[in-house]
């Protein structure tokens, strides 16, 4: 059991039968009342961040995530099929709410981890930093900017993503994908 300062940031427990994330917590004595940690929390199956306060008495189960590897097969409209790469049998299709943001750095043949509670997906995870080639990008204009500038760039999985200036098409790039921005260039195209 997670006592109420034991919720710190990251930390995954079970509030209301459902997986929430701490995604900040400061616990707060105010003159002649006991502690009270106030903390913005995250459920895990829908998203929803809401803050609560919680106070010593509280007391909370920590929740098992299970994380397994799937590689991206293909997408059939609302569907995203997955393949387990162990067994190519073993195919399962996810809905756009579960696959989330990672849709913007799918491509076929990318391996993710699924995040299951009670052996259901509830989301997925891709690293925070991933190589990408750019499909397109408009030219380089010169003598507009004082210092710098930025351009948007496509991806190939469609993705538009805020580039400097020097970045082609061709050019293989480096995107944080907890962000979503541009990290460096990795490759001339």
């Amino acid at each position: 059991m997670l006592a109420y300062n034991e919720l710190k940031p990251k930390t995954v427990f079970i509030y209301n039968d459902q997986p929430h994330m701490v995604v900040t917590s400061d616990i707060a004595k105010r003159t002649k009342q006991k502690p009270v940690n106030q903390a913005k929390i995250r459920n895990l199956i829908t998203g929803a961040i809401s803050a609560v306060g919680f106070r010593q008495s509280d007391k909370f189960e920590p929740a098992e995530l299970n994380r397994t590897e799937l590689e991206f097969a293909y997408q059939k409209g609302d569907e995203f099929w997955f393949i387990n790469p162990s067994d190519p049998s073993d195919r399962q299709a996810l809905d756009s709410d579960t696959v989330g943001e990672v849709i913007n750095y799918l491509r076929p043949k990318d391996v993710v981890t699924a995040v299951s509670f009670d052996d259901q997906i509830i989301s997925l995870e891709v690293p925070i930093k991933m190589n990408f080639k750019v499909k397109s990008a408009p030219p380089n204009i010169r003598g507009n900017t004082s210092g710098g500038g930025n351009k948007v760039v496509v991806l190939e999985t469609g993705y538009n993503v805020t580039t400097p200036l020097f970045i082609e098409s061709g050019d293989t790039i480096e995107i944080n994908t907890e962000t979503g921005e541009y990290v460096t260039r990795v490759e001339k195209g």
